[in-house]
């Protein structure tokens, strides 16, 4: 990781020498968290990218989430939709 005083930042392109940065191995991954234990953002999980200075990016973002995460587009639409036109399976109770 470059050092914030510009020490020890060989092989970091500009955009990186000055900030929290992680110089890419193979087999190597990134993990951070945007939620705080008790559920509230985490703003330190903010991150950019500086541009590759060879080779090819590669990401593989992997999003967990702790509860729900609608965003009103198609998929939660016809989930929605296929919800509320199913009709109510008979309790046994009713038998």
């Amino acid at each position: 990781m470059p050092t914030p005083d510009g020490r020890d930042n060989e092989g970091f392109s500009e955009c990186a020498k000055h900030h929290l940065a992680v110089k890419p191995h193979k087999g190597d991954a990134v993990l951070f968290h945007s939620m705080k234990f008790n559920g509230e953002f985490e703003p330190r999980s903010l991150h950019g990218a500086c541009p590759v200075i060879k080779g090819t990016k590669w990401s593989m973002p992997k999003w967990i989430h702790a509860k729900q995460f609608k965003m009103n587009d198609l998929y939660d639409l016809e989930a929605e939709a296929a919800t509320k036109s199913k009709p109510a399976e008979p309790s046994t109770e009713e038998f």
